[in-house]
Parts: C-alpha cells; structure tokens; sequence
C-alpha cells in the first residue's frame, strides 16, 4: 500500500519575526507502491541491493532522501534504520528515477521475519532535529520486508 503526503511548501515565522516572500511551490515526494523485498532469503554479515521506484511529484527540484522507518503496523522485527542506506537523489518536477537502496545484515543478527517501511522524504521536508524553523514537505513510504536465515 502506498502511502503518500503532499503539502504546500511553507516556512514557519517565530519570534524572530521572519517572513516568507514569493511564490510557494508545492513539494512531492513519491514511491514506488510494490514492497521492497530481497528475492530470497538474507544471511547475516551480507548486503543485498534493492531497486527503488522514486519520484518527484512536487512542482519544483527536490533531492529525496530515503530511509527505513517503521510507520505501519506488521508481523516481525523492526528493521534497524542502520541496516538500510541510500544514496539521495535530486530530480526536477515531475521525473523520476530508480535507487540501489542497501540492506546490510550485519553478523549477530538475530533469524526471522523484519519488517519496516521505506521511507522518501523531499528537501522541503526538512531536518526534524535542526530547529528554528518548521517546515511542511512530502513523503511517501511502502514496506520492507525479508526473512534473515
């Protein structure tokens, strides 16, 4: 299932008094709705590369940022957000593109079923521990899933 948020592009004025000027654009940040998923089974201390579906459906550039966060409910462990990197990737409005998204098991992991959600944030989005300002972008996720043996 593909989840999908959209918002206007919107910088929050605090006490120091700042304002915004110009005219806003709308951030988008889209995935692909299939689950992310190795084809077999993943053996402790190995990597895989899993091809991601992104896109920008915002009406300007974005560079999109993907990670591994659990946001829906599902049977298994909760993938460690260490355990999954990215690369990111700036597209103009309305492209899209494909990621090599890594899934690192690392030696001590425990055997059975994960499950996560991969997570596309846009560059409006902004950085939830920088502080100053309030930002409202775009993500999407759809889940991960995979088996450790």
């Amino acid at each position: 299932m593909k989840v999908r948020l959209c918002a206007f592009l919107m910088l929050a004025a605090f006490a120091a008094g700042c304002s915004t000027q110009g005219a806003a654009s709308t951030s988008g940040a889209g995935i692909q709705g299939a689950t992310v998923r190795p084809a077999s089974p993943v053996r402790p201390g190995r990597t895989c590369e899993l091809p991601v579906y992104v896109l920008d459906d915002g009406s300007g550039t974005e560079t999109l940022t993907i990670r591994a966060e659990r946001l829906s409910p599902g049977r298994g462990r909760t993938v460690p957000p260490s355990w999954v990197t990215a690369a990111p990737v700036t597209l103009a409005a309305g492209h899209s593109a494909t990621v090599t998204l890594r899934l690192a098991v690392p030696p001590g992991a425990k055997p059975g079923r994960y499950f996560s959600d991969v997570l596309v944030t846009g560059s409006a989005a902004g950085d939830p521990g920088s502080g100053g300002t309030a930002s409202l972008g775009a993500g999407a996720a759809t889940k991960l899933v995979f088996r450790v043996t």
